[in-house]
């Protein structure tokens, strides 16, 4: 019975990893998928004025996305992870084509199926804080990794700590970006 539920997840994973992330993104609210996002895009566009953003400014909005964690077993914000968001919310604000796929992300405690769910639990909390904050419901999307991609290997409290997390990867926008936004 486990061999078919390992199956069918790392199908269900594999079947979400041919997608376009646009695609997943505006197929509908609350834009919450499962599955992997590892393909980039050529972005096009700029900021208000419809410039194309300079290599420096691209790099500085990389930079400047703050990743969130999450106590265990938990998909609540904390005040430290809500001022995260909220600087995250401007620098979406300033440059208004910017679009982000939000990464929910789980430590390796628990099984597949449950670490699926408390990563999109985790995406739907920061999703809808951001929201909150003014950013347009159509340029955040969310996916849940569970514990498929962990940023620490190990194991033991530091490596778990790590791992319970909110990423943000661009999607389209004002550059050609690959991979995850811190």
């Amino acid at each position: 019975m486990r061999l078919i539920l390992i199956l069918t997840t790392s199908l269900m994973l594999t079947a979400a990893s041919c997608r376009d992330p646009k695609i997943i993104k505006n197929s509908g609210d609350p834009l919450l998928t499962v599955g992997s996002g590892s393909s980039s895009e050529a972005l096009s566009g700029g900021g208000r004025d419809g410039s194309e953003a300079p290599d420096e400014v691209i790099a500085a909005m990389v930079e400047n996305f703050n990743r969130v964690h999450f106590d265990y077993d938990s998909y609540s914000l904390d005040e430290g992870s809500r001022d995260a968001l909220s600087r995250n919310a401007a620098l979406m604000q300033s440059w208004g084509s910017l679009e982000v796929e939000i990464q929910g992300h789980s430590d390796d405690r628990g099984s597949t199926e449950y670490n699926l769910a408390l990563g999109h639990r985790r995406a739907a909390a920061v999703r809808e804080a951001m929201i909150g904050m003014g950013v347009s419901p159509g340029r955040v999307g969310a996916i849940s990794f569970g514990e498929e991609a962990p940023l620490d290997r190990a194991s033991g409290e530091v490596a778990w700590a790590s791992n319970r997390r909110a990423e943000f990867r661009v999607t389209s926008g004002d550059a050609q970006v690959q991979g995850t936004v811190d």
